[in-house]
């Protein structure tokens, strides 16, 4: 469970249980009762308690174990009865209900919830701050009356992507009518364009977020010049038009920036691997307008000694850049990551990582300037880095989606000795 989950569930107690749940499943080895409660800020008491809580509410495939140490580890034999018991913390949330009312469009305001929720309007609002303060990272607004999120159509649908695709939780999934349409589409598309390969599970999120706001009539306002839009938008547009409309979506007051953007996620969810080629990254006409290329190349070969894999390295590389350059037209934050996965790749690889934050730094390799979270684009270059950069006789390959919005999808590591 990431951070944002995290953050929704109240009371604290339930809050903290979850972290202490959370941290045992992640860890290879044993934590200490004391370890915790310094990391915690609570008394060891107060740990014991929790773990004797929590004993008593796992499901009978997931055991927590004390030594006479007060060493702790968490045996499970069934990962989903594991998350699925996260599912039903964060579910019992009072903001999980308020998301999630959002999300289908029932709204209400303060009263209505309190009555709702059977708290008082002063708790409803103590719940609401911590939610605008969520809703803070992705640009966006609460309003409350009715409460309501408030900004930017992209970054809305962003949020809502990481509320339910990330963290390996089932709050609420993709449903038949979103399988049949991605279906029909990669089916009727691909006989006119070459499609590149994405992650199926998360094409399914977009989509289910995406239908659900074309059925409120949410659309994105953000205007792009007609010289970038690729040359099979027509085809693109009119296949999706007769598709959805058979499933009762209006498309009538759609802009075509919607299409455009429809396409552009599939950039979102490219599969980025050792031999990549270029039709496989397909790329709309800024392909050579997002990086400086010789520089990029210079920086590769001298600064991390890449010289047999350069060609792959520059392909794969070079399409990190002009990806998200197309999404960052639509929302910077497309370049954002999860602070997991930032803290993971950090700690992985820090001298890859370091050594990109140092070139960006002093140098713009971009040549529009498009990159507004330089820490998180310089995790998604270590990544794609250390696919070429030789450590001690081995390469590491990786098979990753560069967003970083699900750590244990999205960065899958093989080492083998060459």
């Amino acid at each position: 469970m990431d951070e944002l989950h995290t953050k929704l569930i109240f009371p604290k107690s339930l809050q903290r249980q979850s972290i202490i749940l959370n941290k045992l499943f992640e860890s290879s080895t044993a934590l200490s009762v004391n370890e915790l409660s310094q990391e915690l800020d609570v008394s060891v008491r107060t740990i014991v308690n929790d773990l004797d809580y929590l004993t008593d509410m796992l499901p009978s495939t997931v055991k927590i174990n004390i030594d006479k140490f007060k060493l702790i580890n968490l045996e499970s034999t069934d990962s989903y009865a594991f998350y699925e018991f996260l599912t039903t913390v964060v579910t019992i949330s009072p903001l999980y209900k308020i998301i999630d009312s959002l999300f289908i469009d029932e709204l209400h305001n303060l009263e209505d919830w309190a009555d709702i929720l059977f708290v008082s309007e002063k708790t409803l609002q103590r719940y609401l701050f911590k939610l605008r303060e969520l809703l803070e990272v992705y640009e966006l607004k609460l309003s409350f009356n009715p409460v309501n999120i408030v900004g930017q159509e992209e970054n809305i649908r962003l949020f809502f992507y990481a509320f339910y695709a990330s963290g390996n939780l089932h709050l609420r999934s993709p449903g038949g009518m979103e399988k049949e349409i991605t279906e029909k589409l990669s089916e009727a598309l691909s006989e006119h364009i070459e499609l590149i390969r994405t992650q199926k599970t998360r094409s399914l999120y977009w989509a289910m977020i995406l239908y659900r706001r074309y059925r409120q009539g949410k659309y994105i306002n953000t205007s792009i010049s007609k010289d970038n839009f690729p040359g099979y938008f027509d085809t693109y547009k009119n296949i999706h038009i007769e598709i959805i409309e058979a499933y009762g979506i209006d498309t009538k007051k759609m802009p075509d920036e919607e299409f455009l953007f429809i396409d552009y996620l599939a950039l979102e969810n490219i599969l980025y691997s050792v031999g990549n080629t270029y039709s496989e990254f397909r790329m709309r006409k800024m392909i050579d307008n997002s990086v400086n290329y010789r520089f990029l190349e210079f920086i590769l070969i001298h600064e991390f000694k890449i010289n047999s894999k350069i060609g792959e390295a520059m392909r794969t590389h070079t399409m990190l850049f002009n990806n998200m350059q197309a999404l960052s037209q639509f929302s910077p934050l497309f370049q954002k990551n999860k602070i997991e996965l930032n803290l993971m790749i950090k700690k992985k690889y820090p001298i890859i990582f370091n050594k990109w934050l140092k070139i960006m730094r002093k140098y713009d390799l971009t040549r529009s300037r498009f990159i507004e979270y330089l820490e998180d684009f310089c995790v998604k270059l270590t990544m794609l880095t250390s696919l070429y950069v030789e450590q001690e006789h081995i390469y590491r390959r990786v098979v990753f989606i560069l967003t970083g919005e699900n750590i244990y999808i999205d960065y899958i590591t093989n080492q083998f000795k060459k």
